[in-house]
C-alpha cells in the first residue's frame, strides 16, 4: 500500500515515516521534492531520479537532497531518502530500512565457518550499499557467546528473533553446496518461520550453482 500525504501530515511530517524503497502517492512525491524538483524530474523525459533543490542536510561534508524514483511514467513513485546530488543511495539512517540477514553460521570445519562468515559480511555490505541498515546477530553473538554451549546458543537464537521484530525486511542467504537438505539450517528455518508470522516476506538470495 502506497504511503500518502494525509498520513504524512497526521504524523507531523515525521521524517521517520518515509523509508528507503517505500511506494508513495504522486501527491506525496510532490510534497517531498517540492514543485520545482518534481517538475524537473518528469520521467517522460530523461530523468530516472528526481531530487529537491533544497539541501536537507550535510553528510560527510556533502549536501544531500530528498530523492524519489520511478522506473517509468506507468510505475509508482518510490521514496529513496536523502541522497547526494544525482545519486540514488540513501545516506540518512533515519530513512533506512532495517534488514535482517539470515544465513548459516554453524559449520563442520573452520574453512566452512569462515565461508559462512564471509557470506554474511558480504550480504551486510550489499544491504548497506542500498542505503539500509543490516542486522546480522550471528556475526556478533559469537564475539561473546559460545555457540557450542546450549544455553548460549538458545539465548542467541531467541535474542536474534527479538531483533527480527524490529526489522522491516529479511534476506535469506542460501549457499548451494552439499546436500540440498543442509542448505538451510534449523536456526535459519526458525527465523524464516518467525518472519512469516510477523508478515515479513523473506527475499531469498542463492549463492553457488544455479537455483533448481
Amino acid at each position: 500500500m502506497a504511503k500518502n500525504l494525509k498520513k504524512f501530515i497526521q504524523c507531523g511530517r515525521d521524517p521517520a515515516y518515509l523509508k528507503n524503497g517505500d511506494i508513495i502517492t504522486e501527491e506525496l512525491a510532490w510534497e517531498v521534492v517540492g514543485q520545482e524538483g518534481y517538475a524537473d524530474g518528469c520521467l517522460d523525459q530523461e530523468f530516472e531520479i528526481t531530487q529537491s533543490r533544497i539541501v536537507e542536510d550535510v553528510i560527510g561534508g556533502e549536501g544531500v537532497y530528498e530523492t524519489i524514483y520511478r522506473e517509468s511514467p506507468d510505475h509508482p513513485w518510490q521514496y529513496i531518502g536523502l541522497c547526494a546530488a544525482g545519486k540514488d543511495k540513501n545516506l540518512a539512517p533515519i530513512h533506512a530500512k532495517t534488514t535482517y540477514v539470515c544465513s548459516k553460521y554453524r559449520a563442520k570445519n573452520e574453512v566452512e565457518l569462515q565461508q559462512h562468515i564471509r557470506d554474511a559480511v558480504e550480504a551486510c555490505r550489499k544491504v548497506h550499499e542500498r542505503g539500509n541498515i543490516p542486522i546480522a546477530p550471528h556475526l556478533y553473538w559469537p564475539r561473546f557467546l559460545d555457540d557450542n554451549d546450549p544455553q548460549d546458543r538458545d539465548y542467541g537464537i531467541a535474542a536474534g528473533l527479538e531483533a527480527l521484530k524490529r526489522c522491516d525486511e529479511m534476506i535469506v542467504i542460501i549457499r548451494q553446496e552439499g546436500p540440498e537438505e543442509e542448505w538451510i539450517s534449523q536456526g535459519m528455518q526458525a527465523e524464516i518461520a518467525a518472519a512469516a508470522k510477523m508478515g515479513i516476506e523473506p527475499q531469498f538470495i542463492y549463492i553457488g550453482k544455479e537455483k533448481r
